[in-house]
Order: structure tokens, then sequence, then C-alpha cells
């Protein structure tokens, strides 16, 4: 298919930075459907994991790839939950690229328990800059998903098993099933160690005034990554909240 500026989905993240589709460095198209469902749809029960309607998301994917923000209704909150997960399977090359996905992958598997987190957190600020903020605000709003898993059921471990395949694309292959159970226990452990591996990301927004924590979430994250980046926290200054 041909790119054109108003395609979104099934674009890599540089060249939607080009085409003016990012603000505070990431995709509109991420931010306004994260914030939609951050607002409506913490509470709902099988968040992610329930299919949504295969039609109605190609119509909002559409709309978007037509230029356009579609309006959502939160009676949909499982398919526009659906179509995060489809921006993030379209993303040519993962949100993860394979030579990052393989360094992780063999520090996972290798590393003592004392030297894993650092070795992740130096693999992870390598990352390129739309890649890693991304994955910043990503992992920031699912640990929220998560911090209300007794309403919604998605705890850090159904996440990863959600948001494993749509985050570390691994390829066809013998090992496929293998690799991805190691990308999805990968993927758990980002969640569950956050505080180590992306600490500028902390403390959270505030639970209270949902309204608002959307917008709070894209300048927390947008800021933080981009600090991070820059090497504000050196290796020897890690602590651990």
């Amino acid at each position: 298919m041909v790119e054109t500026q108003k395609d979104v989905f099934g674009v890599p993240l540089i060249g939607l930075r080009k085409s003016g589709q990012m603000r505070k460095g990431l995709p509109l198209a991420l931010t306004h459907t994260v914030e939609f469902v951050e607002k409506h749809g913490l509470s709902q029960s099988g968040l992610f994991r329930v299919c949504g309607k295969v039609k109605l998301c190609q119509e909002l994917r559409k709309g978007f790839d037509q230029g356009s923000f579609p309006e959502f209704d939160r009676a949909n909150i499982h398919t526009i939950a659906s179509l995060l997960k489809l921006f993030l399977k379209e993303l040519p090359g993962g949100l993860i690229p394979e030579s990052h996905r393989t360094q992780l992958l063999k520090v996972f598997r290798d590393s003592k328990e004392e030297e894993l987190n650092q070795a992740v957190r130096r693999i992870l600020n390598s990352l390129p800059e739309e890649h890693f903020n991304v994955l910043c605000y990503l992992f920031y709003f699912l640990s929220r998903v998560a911090a209300e898993s007794l309403l919604n059921r998605m705890t850090s471990k159904n996440l990863s098993i959600v948001f494993g395949p749509t985050i570390f694309h691994v390829p066809l292959g013998p090992t496929m099933t293998e690799e991805q159970g190691l990308c999805n226990a990968l993927t758990e452990h980002l969640l569950n160690n956050l505080e180590h591996l992306l600490p500028n990301m902390y403390p959270h927004a505030p639970t209270g005034n949902r309204a608002r924590q959307g917008t709070a979430l894209t300048k927390s994250v947008s800021n933080s990554c981009h600090s991070q980046k820059l090497g504000q926290y050196a290796e020897h200054t890690l602590t651990s909240t």
C-alpha cells in the first residue's frame, strides 16, 4: 500500500513524526485512543481481552487514515480498546524492533536476578526515541489498567498475554511459540518493574479526577521519557521507588 501523509495505521513512527502526526513525541491517534479508554474503560471487565466489533474497528481506523479524529462512543469501549491493539500490531517492525527484542530476550534468559533490570534498562534506553516515548506512554497506561484489575480482571499477567504479541512481533518459525512465550513473560516483567526500568515515570498521576488523567498521562510520560532519553538519569543514580 502506498503511504500518504494521512496514513496513520501501518506507518513507521518516524514517518508519523515527519508527517506531523505526532505531538509531544507521541502519535495523535494513539493518545486520542488511550485517553478515551483511560477515561471510560478502566472498570470494564475483560478490557483488551474481550473482542470488539471488527467492522466498526476498521471504520474507526479508516477515519484516522483519512486525517480525522473519529468520535468514540463509550458503549463501544471494547472496540476502541481493540483499535489500540490494532495500531500496535500494524506498526512496522513492532514497537520493540527485532534487534532490541533479540538483546532483551538474551538478557532475560541469561542474566542473574540482581543484574537483570539494569541490563534491560540499558537496552530500552537504546531504542529509537519515537519507540522509547511510545513504550513509556503505553506501559504507564497499562500500569493504570492493572491497578484496576479487581474491576477489569486485567492483571499484569493477563495484560502481558494480550499485549506481548502486539509489542513484540515474533516472526513465524519453529521456535515462534517458545519465543512468544518469553516475550509475554518479559512484558509482564516490564509491567511489574516499571519503577526500576523507567523510573522517570513515577510517581503515578493521582487516581482521582479521571476526567483529567488522560491529558496528565500524555504530559507526564512524554516529558519524563524525553528527559530519560537525554540521559538525565545516569546508571549510577538508579534508585528504586
